[in-house]
């Protein structure tokens, strides 16, 4: 026992990973990560985003409807009626100009029209938001005494 020696163990070096692989490894990584996004983020092909409505065919203006109803259904009640729909854009000046209710109207609204049960919806689609709502008047309403008091009290309200 007096001669054994205990012999330690050398430590083995790891081989380095060169740097220059290193980097090349995460470029590729960079590279797969930007291609994900840009899949899962895909812009619209027209770079100019939704299609008109003016421009839809009949199917596509009634899956708009019924998409929006569906949205605003959850904040407001609303008439069985399919509704008509107008993109803010299509007369965006023109209903700016006229104020009141459409004051607040901006790029990317609906309109959404009940014309049987005589109301108009505007919806902010980008925020979930009821912008406004109210009774579709004819010129000879929004002329008579009775349209001049309603809007006197809403209003005040």
């Amino acid at each position: 026992m007096d001669n054994e020696t205990t012999a330690t163990p050398t430590p083995v070096a790891k081989p380095a990973i060169p740097r220059g692989l290193l980097i090349a490894i995460l470029a590729a990584l960079l590279a797969v990560l930007a291609a994900l996004v840009v899949l899962i983020v895909k812009p619209d092909s027209s770079g100019s985003g939704p299609k008109p409505v003016t421009e839809m065919s009949e199917t596509e203006r009634a899956a708009l409807a019924k998409k929006l109803k569906a949205d605003v259904e959850k904040h407001l009640m609303l008439p069985a009626e399919t509704p008509e729909v107008i993109a803010a854009e299509d007369r965006l000046s023109e209903l700016l100009a006229q104020g009141g209710f459409w004051a607040n109207l901006e790029r990317g609204d609906y309109i959404l029209v009940f014309p049987e049960d005589a109301r108009v919806v505007i919806w902010r689609p980008s925020k979930k938001l009821v912008v406004n709502m109210g009774p579709i008047l004819n010129q000879e309403q929004e002329s008579s005494p009775a349209a001049a008091e309603e809007e006197t009290t809403n209003e005040a309200q």
